[in-house]
């Protein structure tokens, strides 16, 4: 057979190679749309359709070759708005449909996929792309798919459907993360004290700041992480000397701990020393001491950081 290497089939490892490297170094225009469009061997048609600018050239390529790897090529070349447009929305392939939409920037064709495409994967990544608060909303509420809505939560601006979707969607997951964007303190306290999971009744308590929500949940709920979360968030020096005291768990004392700033009396505490003792165990643990002092009564408080992230407060005399 006459001709090229790089326009003959069943070429072996070497001669494939040295095809590829004259298609690297190919200059002539009409034999690389040749070898695009006819080259037998789907990575010399991929090679050839990295060198091309042509838009309807690596249009018919997108949307014709019957190699993945090509298509994908040639639709990264393309920066035609209508080309990619048309390919986004009518390839057969769901993959060339993928690849065309992340080029996508037009936001009435975005926001049709949102609406109409079937793969999922698809709309995940229309959906990223859209800005459309209206259409984020619908797909944060109604899509079918986990990641989609999920996706959409994450882009929400919109309030009421964040609560819409945090008090009701099934994926605990996705009531999270729409959970984290809310800042109504009503429909925050109404999910930290009612969600099934402790995870989400958290990440409520750690944004609530009615202290009256944070004190019923913080003597209520049956998860200490929960407890914690709305321990973290009191500002009741009194309250927090009670918990530091008398809570339930270690986690729950400290993080009460943690917050007190004065006295049983109600005085300030003022930083006296720090001192740290290094523990030569398997750990290397680097224990740390804070000794305060009342600024009126003189009474002694110690805050210990044992070097795993666990804090103990307690009132001493050094």
């Amino acid at each position: 057979m006459f001709g090229p290497d790089y326009m003959k089939d069943g070429l072996d490892w070497k001669k494939e190679h040295f095809a590829l490297q004259k298609i690297k170094k190919l200059n002539n225009l009409k034999k690389l749309v040749l070898a695009a469009q006819k080259a037998p061997n789907p990575k010399i048609r991929a090679a050839a359709a990295e060198r091309l600018s042509d838009q309807a050239v690596l249009f018919e390529i997108a949307k014709n070759d019957p190699e993945l790897t090509v298509r994908r090529t040639a639709v990264r070349k393309l920066t035609d708005p209508a080309a990619l447009a048309e390919l986004a929305k009518t390839h057969s392939t769901w993959e060339t449909r993928l690849e065309a939409v992340k080029k996508l920037t037009d936001q009435a064709v975005i926001a049709d996929i949102v609406r109409n495409e079937m793969d999922s994967g698809v709309r995940y990544e229309a959906v990223e792309l859209l800005t459309d608060q209206a259409l984020l909303s619908e797909a944060a509420l109604h899509d079918t798919n986990y990641f989609v809505r999920l996706a959409a939560v994450n882009k929400l601006t919109d309030q009421t459907v964040a609560a819409k979707v945090a008090t009701t969607d099934k994926e605990p997951n996705i009531r999270q993360a729409a959970t984290e964007k809310l800042t109504n303190q009503t429909v925050l306290a109404k999910i930290a004290a009612k969600d099934k999971k402790a995870e989400i009744r958290q990440a409520a308590a750690e944004k609530l700041t009615d202290q009256a929500a944070l004190l019923e949940i913080a003597e209520s709920d049956s998860s200490p992480i929960v407890r914690r979360a709305a321990i973290s968030g009191l500002t009741d020096q009194a309250i927090l000397e009670r918990f530091a005291r008398e809570g339930r768990s270690d986690m729950e004392r400290n993080a009460a701990g943690e917050k007190l700033t004065k006295c049983a009396s109600g005085h300030d505490f003022v930083f006296e020393r720090e001192e740290s003792d290094r523990r030569d165990d398997d750990q290397m643990r680097l224990i740390t001491y804070t000794y305060y002092r009342c600024s009126r009564c003189g009474k002694k408080h110690t805050r210990v950081d044992d070097g795993w992230g666990r804090v103990s407060e307690f009132d001493s005399g050094w």
